[in-house]
């Protein structure tokens, strides 16, 4: 069994503390990325893929990386954070997803799309029975 490699990035935003989003990124193994005024995020995750948590010695206890939480305090209100990740395991098993984000004061609303999401969204398109439209995956 081959291990799950990708990347993952988000797209340019207004921060409000970069300091408080540097702290976050560096405990998560993400690298900041700036264009102008904006900045962005890269995961160095071991696969590549965004973080899932990491070992905090003080609280001897394992932090959940909530980009609601731990992100979106940090970044202008009004601006939209967009995280894209996609991979694979070896040729087979493509997976991608991608999560917006976006606050208005303490409230923080999110969508989400997958790569899989074309099945369904072709079957209503063409009007064909999902269940035709099969994974190549091997």
């Amino acid at each position: 069994m081959a291990n799950w490699s990708g990347i993952a990035r988000t797209n340019y935003v207004l921060p409000d503390n970069v300091e408080e989003l540097e702290k976050v990124a560096k405990r998560f193994d993400l690298r900041v990325i700036r264009k102008d005024e904006r900045i962005g995020f890269v995961a160095e995750t071991d696969g590549g893929g965004w973080p899932s948590n990491f070992y905090d010695a003080e609280l001897e206890d394992d932090v959940e990386f909530d980009v609601e939480t731990m992100l979106m305090p940090h970044i202008k209100e009004g601006e939209v954070l967009v995280l894209i990740e996609t991979g694979s395991e070896k040729t087979r098993y493509a997976s991608g997803y991608a999560q917006a984000y976006i606050r208005n004061g303490d409230t923080c609303r999110t969508v989400s799309v997958s790569l899989s999401d074309i099945f369904a969204k072709a079957a209503v398109e063409f009007a064909v029975d999902v269940k035709s439209i099969t994974d190549a995956s091997y």
